[in-house]
């Protein structure tokens, strides 16, 4: 057996031409799939007319198959187990090259460490893939420093207006001062190199019919690229050199191969480990504190249980309280984050010299706290901000005071903490043995989370 794989011009995929044995179809599509979390309540499951799982391995109405272009890698792997031959007809960059017009880009970044050249290597070999650097490893530096490699025009998709801004700030600050296009929070301004916020660009793609017509796509935070918004912002832009980044660039709910399908598995990884060892990171110290056991009835929904059990639980609110004044006494910097703005609100209330920052806070009123925070002019900030990209320097002391189970943001969220400042070579990370309905379930995820980042700096949860 042999087949051409051909890269389509107008989009990323690729068609599979020539005859393939039924066994290596169904190893394909097995290889492209899988189940939708939650697809066992839907009534199509229960029905026996969907087997809850989603194909990533398309036929057209001619009966060909096709495949995004990120699953080249997993085809790979089928054809040599079935011993297929195949011959692959893509864009070839240097045809690419000659298109657009080179940037001619300075470099004025500070000089990379050995791993982070070594992530530029491994992208630029590969042209393209996903990228694993944890939070505090200059992510975005490393990116950057992809972007002046090949000096061509590039897309970068991120998903919120901090991120926005936060690479404006940075692309002037590593290329002489250039200025990039933004795309969204009220901006409409395509350039060679443009910043553009997926909602924003959806809604270019959908209603004003915009081609993203660019060599390069960069996705920032690309565990985010499973959700529909995003994937189809990915896949409208035909980039052959497509890169994902991210520190946790893989999912609970089994979907990254949707990632993959967009931007390639992952090419290139660093642990924190690694960098903590290195000095790179601040070494994480473990505080966990087990708040009194409140009754969470069984009948209990999600929002009543994470109301009684987090948000207006007196003694676990204690115990936060009383760790952060603790800590604010030995003149650290505290963060203490939370999911919702009324927890924010109770906890500020009773910490005296607090400050609480929720998304309802102006840009100039959340720049003017984080910079005196920053100084030390404040010593406990509370937020709901503490998320993918969010940029709070001077954590000494992270209080994880709002739950919730999701390893992707447990690992951003104290991984915020660990960057390295002058006179800081640790840092202090505090959570809650929650008990309880989905409350203990969820502490069990954010600890399971915290061993597989961070192996033996990780106490035991009952040490």
């Amino acid at each position: 057996m042999s087949v051409s794989l051909n890269r389509w011009s107008a989009h990323p995929y690729y068609f599979i031409n020539g005859e393939l044995d039924y066994r290596v179809i169904k190893a394909l599509t097995s290889e492209m799939s899988y189940f939708v979390q939650g697809a066992e309540r839907s009534n199509k499951f229960k029905e026996g007319r969907w087997d809850g799982k989603e194909c990533l391995l398309y036929k057209s109405k001619k009966g060909v198959y096709y495949f995004p272009v990120g699953m080249m890698d997993c085809a790979k792997r089928v054809f040599s187990d079935f011993e297929v031959e195949y011959f692959i007809q893509d864009i070839k960059l240097e045809n690419v090259q000659k298109k657009y017009k080179p940037l001619d880009l300075t470099w004025t970044g500070h000089e990379l460490y050995d791993y982070q050249k070594r992530s530029v290597m491994e992208i630029k070999a590969n042209e393209g893939g996903t990228i694993c650097l944890p939070t505090g490893a200059g992510k975005t530096l490393t990116m950057i420093r992809i972007i002046y490699e090949y000096n061509l025009p590039c897309l970068i998709v991120v998903h919120t207006k901090e991120l926005l801004y936060q690479w404006e700030k940075n692309i002037k600050a590593y290329l002489n001062g250039r200025c990039p296009g933004l795309v969204g929070d009220g901006y409409s301004n395509f350039d060679p190199i443009t910043i553009g916020m997926m909602q924003t660009l959806s809604q270019k793609i959908v209603k004003d019919h915009v081609t993203l017509d660019y060599p390069i796509i960069l996705f920032d935070e690309v565990h985010r690229c499973p959700a529909d918004t995003a994937y189809m912002v990915s896949m409208a832009c035909n980039a052959p050199v497509r890169i994902g980044a991210s520190a946790t660039p893989t999912r609970t709910d089994g979907c990254e191969k949707k990632i993959w399908a967009a931007f390639g598995e992952i090419k290139s990884r660093i642990t924190a480990g690694e960098l903590i060892e290195r000095g790179l990171l601040a070494k994480p110290e473990f505080v966990f504190v087990t708040p009194p056991s409140i009754y969470i009835g069984r009948k209990s929904h999600w929002s009543d249980a994470y109301l009684q059990g987090i948000v207006i639980n007196e003694g676990r609110n204690d115990l936060i309280v009383k760790k952060a004044i603790e800590y604010a006494k030995q003149k650290n910097t505290v963060y203490i984050h939370v999911e919702r703005i009324d927890h924010g609100e109770i906890l500020a209330g009773r910490i005296p010299g607090s400050v609480f920052l929720s998304g309802k806070d102006s840009t100039t009123k959340r720049q003017g706290i984080l910079k005196k925070y920053a100084k030390g002019d404040i010593l406990v900030l509370i937020s709901t901000l503490l998320k993918e990209g969010a940029d709070i320097p001077g954590i000494n002391v992270f209080i994880a005071a709002g739950g919730m189970k999701s390893p992707i943001g447990v690992i951003q969220k104290a991984g915020r903490a660990l960057r390295i400042a002058p006179g800081k070579d640790s840092a202090i990370i505090v959570d809650f043995r929650d008990s309880g309905r989905y409350l203990a379930d969820h502490w069990v995820d954010r600890f399971n989370a915290y061993c597989e980042t961070f192996g033996d700096y990780v106490p035991h949860p009952e040490g």
